[in-house]
């Protein structure tokens, strides 16, 4: 294990999995190997000094761990395909929710407008001809904000879950 390094042109070869690594490297970052070069025979002390590492060997129970596995970070990737698509979906219900709300609330304005200005009779009656459409039409119209308020939060909560991915992704090595 404690197996000097190869050197080639500059760069210095792994003996345990033959990785590539920095010269100065006292561990291999694919396999977690100690790099341990040998000491110049007037001491250890002298051999810190000259090659400026005060790094010492792991333990024999530490583990690397491994990187991400491909498999995982192609589902991830689909999960995030899945929940944009989900979230599109969401913005257009949204969108869908606002364009009912306001055209049936200005179908109810215009016919309260026509009630009041086609009706021939007393201010009473065109006022009561009026009220009617815009109590009831527009009253009715008031139920599309339990969807537009649903809607909203359920977009805020896949824009957290879409985030969440994301880091999940970028920081896979680490998780």
């Amino acid at each position: 294990m404690n197996q000097p390094l190869s050197v080639l042109q500059g760069a210095a070869i792994c003996p345990a999995c033959t990785a590539v690594v920095n010269p100065r490297a006292s561990f291999c970052s694919d396999c977690g190997n100690s790099l341990q070069r040998p000491a110049p025979a007037f001491g250890r002390h002298a051999a810190t000094a000259a090659t400026g590492s005060t790094h010492r060997a792991l333990p024999g129970f530490i583990q690397p761990t491994p990187g991400p596995s491909l498999a995982t970070l192609v589902a991830r990737q689909e999960e995030l395909a899945q929940v944009t698509a989900v979230l599109f979906r969401e913005r257009f219900f949204l969108i869908m929710h606002w364009s009912l709300f306001l055209g049936i609330n200005l179908w109810g304005l215009s016919l309260a407008v026509a009630g009041y200005n086609h009706i021939i009779g007393d201010p009473l009656t065109k006022l009561v001809m009026a009220v009617t459409p815009l109590v009831f039409i527009n009253a009715a119209t008031l139920m599309f904000f339990v969807c537009i308020n649903g809607t909203r939060r359920q977009i805020s909560r896949l824009k957290e879950r879409i985030k969440y991915i994301q880091f999940q992704i970028d920081y896979a090595d680490l998780i």
